[in-house]
């Protein structure tokens, strides 16, 4: 969906999406649909995202092993790394479910109200 838009509109729709622009009334649902589509690669991302660390286990043994290298401090701040970038795809996800709650009590029409009718005048 945002790949088919331009740079600018792409950024315009993120800004919405994360609360930093007004919502454009007018294109709601092209702006709902990208919400719906950023947030599903998100949520692929959060499953995935707790296996990222386990790469640097073999370093943590080695350091325990080894002791104080540069190596291993350097995995430490790649553990330091992966752990802030989960945080803001928890954010993102979150930003986005915000978006698609708060627009879809937007687009939801006005109810009628039933009122009860006898069935003779129905």
């Amino acid at each position: 969906m945002l790949l088919s838009l331009e740079s600018e509109e792409q950024k315009q729709v993120r800004r919405q999406i994360a609360g930093k622009a007004p919502i454009d009334s007018e294109h709601l649902s092209v702006t709902r649909a990208a919400a719906v589509q950023l947030r599903k690669g998100l949520a692929t991302q959060l499953v995935l995202a707790p296996f990222y660390p386990l790469i640097f286990i073999p370093q943590a043994v080695n350091f325990a092993l080894l002791g104080d290298t540069l190596s291993t401090w350097l995995m430490a701040l790649g553990v330091g790394a992966i752990v802030i970038a989960i945080g803001l795809l928890v954010r993102d996800f979150r930003r986005a479910g915000r978006f698609l709650t708060h627009t879809q009590r937007r687009r939801q029409p006005q109810t009628t109200r039933r009122f009860n009718v006898p069935k003779a005048e129905r």
